[in-house]
């Protein structure tokens, strides 16, 4: 398998000068890299890079491949004092360092609250239901549980390969809500606090190898399908 080389400079910064950048290539975390230093690393070569520090689905960088063995990549900090400081990716050319473009989410998490995720292509539905349940599994099961899109969400989580989560939540309605109607209503969870505690801690506990089995699979889903310039700028 062919690899290219990503040779990543973070430059020195007070805004967030103590905090640690983990890297992620393509899902797949790469190394850490702190205030004023540089990081190299080898990755499988691939269509399309999507770099991020940490795998927050916030804050990323789109490379797509241009052919070559070794790309140079400067993290600079922005914001800060009165805001909040962020990172924006560059690359490197020559003497000049150009702004990457990125992944954009809005268009998907605002199907969500708009309950119009049936206007989106079927690729494009199954980011934003996973990308849904990304942020509501870290927060609290009941809200997975108590929404509409259970059962689409369950078979999105299928689609991408995040089995983790998949089997995770059939153990919890298996358990806990067997012999309950789903999505849980708001008498549903006034009254069975014991079997969502329980839940939550059963989640909880296996959080960690089932969020980084997400991610990747989300990352993926996006570098395969959803590769387009109507997502990328």
């Amino acid at each position: 398998m062919k690899h290219v080389r990503f040779n990543i400079f973070r430059k020195a910064a007070f805004a967030g000068a103590f905090l640690p950048y983990n890297i992620y290539i393509n899902g797949e975390f790469v190394g850490t890299i702190k205030n004023g230093k540089t990081l190299n690393v080898d990755v499988p070569e691939a269509d399309i890079y999507y770099l991020e520090d940490n795998n927050s689905f916030e804050r990323n960088a789109v490379i797509i491949n241009s052919n070559t063995i070794d790309y140079h990549i400067l993290i600079k900090r922005a914001g800060g004092w009165r805001t909040d400081s962020y990172n924006e990716f560059f690359i490197d050319n020559d003497d000049t360092s150009d702004q990457l473009p990125s992944f954009h989410f809005n268009r998907f998490m605002n199907a969500v609250f708009n309950d119009s995720i049936d206007q989106l292509s079927p690729d494009e539905q199954v980011l934003a239901l996973c990308l849904n349940f990304s942020y509501s599994i870290m927060d609290d099961i009941q809200e997975v549980l108590a929404s509409s899109n259970l059962s689409y969400t369950i078979e999105a989580l299928k689609t991408i390969g995040a089995n983790r989560y998949v089997d995770l939540l059939t153990q919890v309605i298996d358990e806990y809500f067997h012999n309950v109607s789903l999505p849980l209503n708001d008498e549903q969870i006034e009254l069975m606090h014991d079997g969502i505690n329980k839940a939550n801690q059963l989640i909880w506990k296996n959080e960690g190898p089932a969020y980084d089995e997400l991610h990747k699979a989300i990352v993926r889903h996006i570098t395969e399908k959803l590769n387009n310039p109507n997502n990328i700028y």
